[in-house]
């Protein structure tokens, strides 16, 4: 179904070997209070299949006790056990059952702490040469050095470079102590060499073949082209049908639709190397509908970061292709590459068509600095199967988690999924490899024979009656901590109906708010005025009708001379599309709801006609973690100024009067163990602190004393489940600060 971005993805190496996976991961801390994770620890892995040992495996824990191992199955039943040792020599084990797809393990290891202080040994290596690797020393303390280079050669050196006789798997050890004794730590990797001169690794890509009776979209007709590495004599091709082929770059045709398992085997010359790829193909035929998607990353150009590579990742058929770049300039390649003027947000749009469709898809790219590293993906279907595979940027390991969009998720590079029914799913991918770069792409993906939307409609009132005039916005629940979330929005009709008549399947919150103000507030789903307790929408099998009553405000003079104004700024990528769906909500001094405010798509909001007093704000936008904001208005200073920061998935903010509590950041984020996060009281305060999912249920609740200093509060989460919380901070003023966290 995809045809460019297949090959490219293809080409970078993806494998989808014959055998399934099995993920193993998890993490080794200590049991002090502040849960320290523990580096180089051994952990053994026994994986049992078909009643017997099926393999073996040893693996260390890195530098922030992270361990994971990958291993290909024959057999898609069995058990694991993890096992490592205590340091007072107790062995500590846990063991699942794997079955089917559920190929995934987790554990995490909670060790004594009594181990030497002091030193940390950790080391990378580069293969300079085929059998020359150089190996950079990057351990914390300790003065003397010993590597075991896994061939029976030893070195005393900080940076040694060693030379290998032959190929073949080496597991490199450096041991590192001091002086006295007093310190001593371990580490090993494997590393893997060959000769270039005799390698040769099997790979191939495919794409449909069309003709006046199939189109490309839906060709049974395959090209082969092999991309394998080497210099190979002898291919053989097996098309997972009962036939196969000798060619080097075959054309088949396939019987009827499937998946099917194609492998490619290929030998040199000299019968000295022999390699096998396999992969799962999808061949189709419908015919479907086209939709317009396209993602984009840094161009390898001399621009640097003006320049941008354009990916068209359409479904269906188009056969033509318009860009416009949002400065002025356009394209009708399928995958062009632009390089801007100036850094900046830009609101591009690809407009494709075909032969029976057309379709727009237009989103906010930001040119200019930024992350590191990116990711993309493409996706094959066949009914309500997919088989998805990612691609991350960064050369060095990269773990891979899906959202599928119907509540359910999985980790790696290629999984395949099935989905209950047809429809159109939005499917995101989060990345982070081990430079902690972390990067985040999403698409609708249309899963089905036909493109199958859902239609969500509901009647909107104010009171006992129907809102003539207003807006119903439906955001899908983005529980990432990068914030693109799926967005629709819709006009009312006299009757207060509203209608979204395509929508893809997942879960969603719908808001609706009054264009006149007249005492009602902004509401969602379920006649609440914040997200956190509206009423989630799981689409796939809609419950129609939607109805919303609109919360009315408390009914108090506000009538007066202050004004209190403001601006929120997007701090990555300005003037994102989401700022003029946030709605500043303005609370009286017991917490009470007044009125609010529309912030427009440059972040600027206004209140006027205030009484003195105090209030706060609160800026509500779905998905977003916030915080109240203290205003006090007086004759003396009848008009304040608050400025505010939406940046990565929150919004905060201190407004131009004193404040009595400051917090930071929660770190780490994701969090496996014990949170941590820097708390500064501006004079002695009870401050209280609560943990709330995203279902309005309170996990943790604790009081503490801050004496006017800045003090790291940690949190022990360990018990919490996998998801998105909200971290409330209250000072004794009940001035609210929240800060979104995932365990």
């Amino acid at each position: 179904m995809k045809k460019m971005i297949l090959i490219l993805l293809l080409m970078t190496g993806f494998a989808s070997m014959a055998q399934s996976q099995l993920t193993i991961m998890g993490t080794v801390m200590d049991n002090t209070p502040i849960g320290q994770p523990i580096p180089n620890q051994e952990i053994t892995i026994d994986v049992y299949a078909g009643g017997a040992l099926f393999v073996s495996n040893v693996v260390y824990s890195d530098s922030v006790g992270y361990y994971a191992d990958f291993i290909q199955l024959n057999n898609n039943q069995g058990e694991v056990i993890i096992s490592t040792q205590d340091c007072d020599s107790t062995i500590l084990s846990y063991s699942q059952t794997f079955f089917g797809d559920s190929l995934f393990v987790y554990h995490d290891f909670v060790i004594c702490g009594n181990f030497p202080p002091g030193c940390v040994a950790d080391f990378r290596y580069e293969i300079q040469e085929p059998l020359t690797v150089s190996f950079l020393n990057l351990s914390q303390g300790g003065e003397s050095y010993f590597w075991d280079f896994g061939d029976g050669h030893h070195s005393n050196e900080e940076n040694p470079e060693h030379t290998y006789q032959d190929e073949g798997y080496y597991n490199i050890c450096l041991t590192l102590m001091s002086n006295d004794s007093s310190c001593y730590s371990k580490y090993c990797q494997t590393v893997t060499l060959t000769d270039d001169t005799l390698r040769c690794q099997a790979n191939f890509t495919y794409f449909p073949v069309g003709d006046s009776n199939n189109p490309i979209h839906g060709s049974l007709t395959v090209q082969f082209l092999d991309m394998s590495l080497g210099n190979p004599s002898l291919w053989f091709w097996q098309f997972g049908d009962g036939t196969g082929a000798s060619d080097p770059n075959p054309i088949h045709t396939f019987g009827g639709p499937g998946i099917y398992q194609v492998c490619l085997t290929i030998q040199s010359a000299d019968s000295s190397c022999t390699s096998t790829f396999c992969q799962d193909v999808v061949v189709q035929n419908d015919s479907a509908s086209c939709v317009a998607q396209f993602v984009h990353h840094p161009a390898d150009s001399a621009q640097g970061d003006l320049s941008l590579q354009f990916i068209d990742l359409s479904y269906g058929n188009p056969t033509h292709w318009l860009w416009d770049f949002g400065d002025g300039h356009s394209s009708t390649e399928q995958n062009p590459m632009h390089t801007y003027a100036s850094e900046g947000d830009y609101y591009v749009c690809l407009t494709i068509n075909g032969p029976d469709c057309q379709s727009v898809w237009c989103e906010n790219v930001w040119v200019g600095a930024g992350s590191d590293c990116y990711n993309y993906f493409s996706y094959q279907v066949l009914d309500n199967t997919v088989v998805f595979s990612g691609f991350h940027s960064a050369n060095i390991p990269a773990s891979y988690v899906w959202e599928f969009g119907d509540g359910t998720s999985a980790m790696g590079q290629e999984v395949t999924h099935s989905y209950s029914g047809p429809g159109m799913y939005y499917v995101s991918l989060t990345t982070f490899d081990d430079n902690l770069c972390r990067a985040f792409s999403s698409q609708l993906v249309v899963v089905g024979d036909t493109i199958a939307y859902n239609q969500v409609y509901g009647q909107v009132f104010e009171g006992d009656f129907p809102l003539e005039q207003g807006v119903v916005m439906i955001f899908s629940i983005d529980t990432s901590l990068n914030y693109n979330p799926f967005i629709d929005v819709t006009l009312i009709d006299s009757s207060g109906v509203y209608v979204f008549p395509y929508v893809p399947s997942g879960e969603f919150v719908i808001y609706a708010l009054n264009t006149t103000y007249n005492q009602y507030l902004p509401t969602y789903y379920g006649d609440v005025i914040n997200w956190e307790d509206a009423e989630v929408v799981v689409l796939g099998q809609p419950n129609n009708p939607y109805d919303i009553h609109l919360v009315s405000a408390v009914t108090t003079s506000i009538g007066g001379n202050g004004v209190i104004n403001g601006q929120i700024s997007d701090e990555v990528v300005r003037g994102s599309g989401f700022l003029d769906k946030i709605n500043m909500l303005l609370y009286n001094e017991s917490k009470e709801s007044l009125g609010f405010a529309n912030v427009t798509s440059d972040g600027d909001f206004n209140m006027d006609n205030l009484a003195y007093g105090v209030y706060y704000l609160y800026p509500e936008l779905t998905g977003v973690s916030a915080e109240f904001i203290r205003v006090e208005l007086t004759s003396e200073q009848p008009t304040a100024q608050v400025n505010m920061t939406f940046s990565g998935g929150s919004i905060t903010g201190i407004e131009n009067q004193n404040e009595l509590v400051f917090a930071g950041e929660i770190y780490p984020n994701p969090v496996t163990y014990i949170l941590k996060i820097n708390i500064e009281a501006l004079e002695m305060s009870d401050v209280g602190l609560k943990i709330i999912g995203t279902d309005g249920r309170v996990y943790h609740a604790s009081n503490i004393n801050l004496n006017g200093t800045t003090e790291t509060i940690q949190i022990n989460v360990s018990d919490l489940p996998k998801g998105m919380f909200i971290l409330q901070i209250t000072d004794h003023n009940q001035v609210f600060l929240n800060r979104k966290f995932i365990r």
